[in-house]
C-alpha cells in the first residue's frame, strides 16, 4: 500500500485495499462469498445487513459494485 504509485490512486482496487485496510486496522475481519447471480448477492447483501457488516462489495469481471 505505501509503495503504490499516485496513478494507482485512481483505479477502484487500490480504493478498495484502502477500505480494507483502515477496516482491518480497526480489528474487522473479512469474508469472501461467491455470488454468481443477481439473486445471490441480493440474498448475501441481506445477510450482511442484518449482521450490521461494514462493507459489501461484488466484484464483477470489469467493474465493482457496492452493495452496503
Amino acid at each position: 500500500m505505501q509503495s503504490a504509485s499516485q496513478a494507482a490512486g485512481f483505479g477502484s482496487e487500490i480504493t478498495l485495499m484502502r477500505r480494507h485496510l483502515a477496516f482491518a486496522e480497526q480489528g474487522a475481519g473479512w469474508l469472501t462469498v461467491h455470488a454468481p447471480s443477481d439473486d445471490a448477492a441480493n440474498r448475501i447483501t441481506e445477510v450482511a445487513t442484518r449482521f450490521e457488516a461494514l462493507c459489501a462489495v461484488r466484484r464483477r469481471r470489469l467493474a465493482t459494485e457496492d452493495l452496503l
